[in-house]
């Protein structure tokens, strides 16, 4: 049976969804919105274009860690929002999208971070890494 997770931003979607799409679905919640703008500092990057400076809050890391462990356990995910599907795939076809999972203020891999700040840098690295071991494994290769 395929394990499929699929991740909603309230527990009341969560329930409604979980009773139509039945067995071989986990819906889960985020409950609204995973990261926030940083609060204990300036949250705009201005060397970086303006660009958003998010943090989980200590309230949301529990369940940040919840969904992360889940998710590496499906076979896909869906993310839907505000009722329509907005990301589906493999949970590394998913979490590699990372202007996409930032856009819906979820936590992206610490991996695919690194791989999107190394291919800013100028090092070519392929699609798709969301791991540490495929990151190391990738660089590894480059240095060969």
């Amino acid at each position: 049976m395929q394990n499929n997770l699929v991740i909603v931003e309230s527990p009341a979607k969560a329930k409604t969804i979980e009773k139509f799409l039945g067995e071989g679905y986990k819906v889960l919640s985020s409950y609204g919105h995973i990261r926030d703008l940083k609060q204990k500092a300036f949250s705009i990057d201005i060397k970086s274009h303006f660009k958003p400076i998010y943090e989980i809050p200590e309230d949301k890391k529990k369940l940040v860690a919840e969904l992360k462990e889940e998710a590496a356990k499906a076979d896909r995910v869906l993310v839907m929002s505000k009722g329509k599907v907005v990301l589906e795939g493999t949970p590394k076809e998913v979490f590699s999208q990372t202007e996409k999972v930032r856009s819906l203020h979820l936590d992206v891999p610490q991996a695919a971070e690194l791989r999107d700040e190394l291919v800013k840098a100028g090092i070519d690295l392929p699609e798709g890494i969301i791991d540490t071991g495929e990151c190391a494994q990738a660089l590894y290769e480059l240095l060969q």
